[in-house]
């Protein structure tokens, strides 16, 4: 009862173990960039936005300032008399005159 010589003993895959590392390893980076990239999107539209509210920031701290100067002027005598001035406004001691027909250049 012995075997036959011509059947093939059976054959066996055998994975070396080094390939599944490497692929384990391939597979654990690609998954981690992919996992990466939504924060970074998140990150990079934050910063973004935040260059663009410091820029509006300060835009609106030099009107403040100018504004602040204009009210400080403005507290004043002479400067809240410019302002009416400008205006078109006068002082009810004043008597108004309206020039019509005169071309403005």
């Amino acid at each position: 009862m012995d075997r036959p010589a011509t059947a093939s003993p059976p054959t066996r895959v055998a994975l070396r173990g080094d390939r599944i590392v490497v692929l384990f390893l391939a597979i654990c980076i690609v998954l981690s960039l992919w996992l990466a990239i939504p924060p970074l999107k998140d990150y990079l539209g934050t910063r973004d936005r935040a260059a663009v509210t410091r820029k509006q920031l300060h835009t609106l701290v030099a009107e403040q300032a100018r504004l602040k100067a204009q009210s400080h002027d403005l507290s004043k005598g002479t400067g809240l008399e410019q302002q009416a001035r400008r205006q078109g406004l006068i002082d009810p001691s004043e008597r108004s005159y309206v020039i019509s027909g005169v071309q403005q250049p």
